[in-house]
Formats: C-alpha cells, structure tokens, sequence
C-alpha cells in the first residue's frame, strides 16, 4: 500500500460502501482521505474526511 492507492475496509471491519484514496504514510498506519457519499454526508469539515488506519484494517482497491 503506498500514497495514492485507492482503498476501502476489509469485509471484517462491517464498514461497507467506504471508499478512500491514501493521502500520506503516518508512521506504520496511513492517513486515507475518504470519498464515498456516507463520509462526506458525516463529515462537519464540509465534506472532507481524513483519518488514520492501520494497514491492516484496509485492502487495495486499485494501485497507482
């Protein structure tokens, strides 16, 4: 997984339908900026969600 990768949650997480693309490498975890209509709707920074996951928490949808 490296910046730019597209991700969302293993199925284990019970997170369907989330969508981010991987904005910076944050220690051992990733900083993911979130883009699917649910976190946008939640978020109350106007539609932006950032937040820190750990590697295995996430699968690679589509690589750059």
């Amino acid at each position: 997984m490296k910046v730019g990768d597209l991700v969302k949650f293993r199925p284990n997480m019970h997170m369907p339908g989330c969508l981010g693309i991987v904005v910076a490498l944050n220690g051992e975890a990733f900083d993911v900026h979130w883009t699917d209509e649910a976190s946008r709707r939640a978020s109350r920074h106007g539609g932006e969600e950032i937040s820190t996951e750990l590697p295995e928490f996430l699968e690679v949808v589509s690589k750059t």
